[in-house]
């Protein structure tokens, strides 16, 4: 069976440096899922690359830059991410604190530093969504809307709407009561009722199966299916042994 490698974003306006980096977690046993000079482009790829970890430079092309990139993560997805960095003045690690990174790295540094920086945030955050979650307490109606309504395209808004509360509020709370950012529990759901069809209903195509579980290609959910279960979603199908 093959392994899957941690997908890491870079988001990084040296394009030399785009390439040190991408060496060392190659070598490192990572796989890079994209590269970004801009944090407008990278913000609008992360649903569609979901990384396992992003690697944040602070300057970056555009308005956007790393420090906004990181509220965006933590808020919205969830995702740990570090700062790779030559701006460690005092006022730009104050800014950069408040995001709660997994870590900041300044420039230079050693391959050895990031990549056990790296297994340290991927190791935390593999430990925090294997959490078990009894109760969904006063997003109980949400959890029972999204299941009745998977093949749909759910937006962010459309939840915190129907829970009345703004976006950035219900971020904050559906993660300290869930204990993960509502994207995330969402592709859980949906990579969910993709097992539970793809065993139940083998004559079904995994095409069909991607459309009804409300991913937008087959292969959006084979590379979401293959993070969250291990294998493709082919494999998990006729291998019965495969939980």
């Amino acid at each position: 069976m093959e392994e899957h490698k941690p997908q890491i974003l870079i988001v990084e306006d040296q394009r030399i440096f785009v390439r040190d980096l991408t060496e060392i977690l190659v070598e490192g046993g990572y796989e890079v899922c994209g590269a970004f000079a801009s944090g407008q482009q990278a913000i609008e790829k992360i649903p569609e690359l979901a990384p396992d970890l992003v690697l944040l430079d602070i300057r970056l092309v555009g308005e956007i830059d790393g420090v906004e990139v990181g509220e965006y993560l933590r808020l919205f997805y969830n995702i740990p991410f570090i700062y790779v960095t030559g701006n460690a003045d005092e006022e730009t690690v104050g800014r950069a604190a408040k995001t709660k990174p997994e870590g900041f790295i300044t420039k230079p540094f050693r391959p050895e530093q990031l990549l056990a920086t790296i297994a340290v945030a991927l190791q935390k955050y593999a430990k925090a969504e294997t959490k078990n979650i009894y109760s969904y307490g006063r997003f109980a109606k949400l959890v029972e809307y999204l299941e009745n309504h998977l093949d749909k395209d759910i937006k962010l808004g459309e939840m915190a709407q129907l829970m009345q509360m703004n976006s950035s509020y219900f971020c904050r709370a559906f993660h300290q009561e869930i204990g993960v950012s509502p994207h995330q529990f969402l592709l859980q759901m949906r990579i969910k009722k993709a097992k539970q069809l793809l065993r139940q209903h083998p004559h079904i195509s995994i095409n069909d199966i991607a459309i009804s579980c409300g991913f937008s290609s087959q292969s959006l959910l084979n590379k979401h299916f293959k993070k969250f279960v291990g294998v493709t979603p082919t494999q998990y199908r006729y291998n019965r042994d495969i939980i």
